[in-house]
């Protein structure tokens, strides 16, 4: 548990892939599964990424916003919904919260250095403070084309995500900074008591290297642990974690879930020749981190207008 100066700040962070074809119905397979979250147990502050949005759905945002407030509006208040080429986040606080918290502030950076018409790599990177702690969401999507090209838009999105306020407050716009200065003058003893958290989520396009000739089709609800703990030994993100290449400060649980990508359309059936892979993360980072634990991080196992599978995580 996290405590904040009036109470508990509870996270849930839902993590949703989005691909090209037949969005709404993708859509309300995402509200399904907040409809199903009891009134009494859903988390103060849900926070949804989007990836993948088709460029030619003008009215997606206002649609998207539609279809995902229904299961949560008698509870909370939209406080923040950004789209940016073809990546949105949305991020929803229960009413007793919102007027404890500052307006948020988003800011777009794009994976590549080349300019393209449609930019579906890069990130969005949003900044808020509730009571009086600040919070850093990342919504990303990195690059597919090799573990050099991720490993140097992480470092891209790292340098350029960059907010003014945050500086004004803080002393620095550096998003893992760790003095905290709430306000000018403020005493020297109140840094330390001052929560600060990065939450990072999204398409990392990370991969398994090594083919496991696991049958994952048959462990889709109940995968054997065995068999991810050997996959992951071979996956791109944990490797290059631990290598201190990318995301060395940053926090994953534990992945008790079968492979995200890359699933045939509407199928439970993985692609064939492709081998699958967790390239849907969400990671964290706290200035200590007994601040944040995660109690549960899970993927919605159902077929979907999409190839890969929606993965949420609860943080607390």
């Amino acid at each position: 548990m996290v405590r904040t100066l009036f109470g508990f700040f509870l996270l849930f962070s839902t993590l949703f892939y989005l691909f090209v074809f037949q969005p709404a119905r993708t859509l309300d397979l995402l509200a399904n599964h907040l409809e199903q979250i009891p009134d009494s147990l859903i988390e103060d502050v849900i926070v949804i990424a989007l990836q993948e949005i088709p460029p030619s759905t003008k009215a997606f945002h206002e649609d998207a916003l539609a279809i995902i407030v229904k299961p949560v509006r008698q509870t909370h208040s939209t406080v923040f919904s950004y789209r940016a080429w073809s990546q949105m986040v949305l991020v929803f606080m229960k009413k007793a919260h919102t007027r404890f918290a500052t307006e948020p502030m988003a800011k777009f950076v794009p994976a590549t250095t080349l300019a393209k018409p449609v930019r579906t790599k890069g990130a969005i990177g949003v900044c808020l403070r509730i009571y009086q702690r600040w919070t850093v969401i990342i919504a990303c999507h990195l690059s597919h084309a090799t573990v050099l090209q991720r490993i140097e838009d992480y470092h891209k999105i790292m340098r350029s995500l960059k907010f003014s306020t945050l500086c004004s407050f803080k002393g620095s716009d550096d998003i893992l900074h760790a003095d905290v200065f709430p306000y000018v003058g403020f005493v020297s003893q109140v840094i330390n008591s001052h929560f600060q958290c990065v939450l990072w989520l999204g398409d990392l396009n990370f991969r398994i290297t090594e083919d496991s000739k696991v049958n994952w089709k048959a462990q889709l609800q109940q995968p054997n642990l065995h068999d991810i703990e050997n996959i992951m030994k071979n996956d791109e993100l944990k490797i290059i974690r631990k290598k201190e290449l990318a995301f060395a400060e940053f926090t994953e649980a534990p992945i008790i879930f079968a492979p995200t990508h890359k699933f045939e359309l509407g199928t439970n059936d993985y692609v064939p020749n492709r081998i699958p892979s967790y390239t849907d993360r969400i990671l964290y980072w706290a200035r200590q981190p007994k601040w944040i634990e995660t109690t549960n991080y899970n993927c919605i196992q159902k077929n979907s207008q999409s190839d890969h599978r929606a993965v949420y995580a609860t943080l607390r």
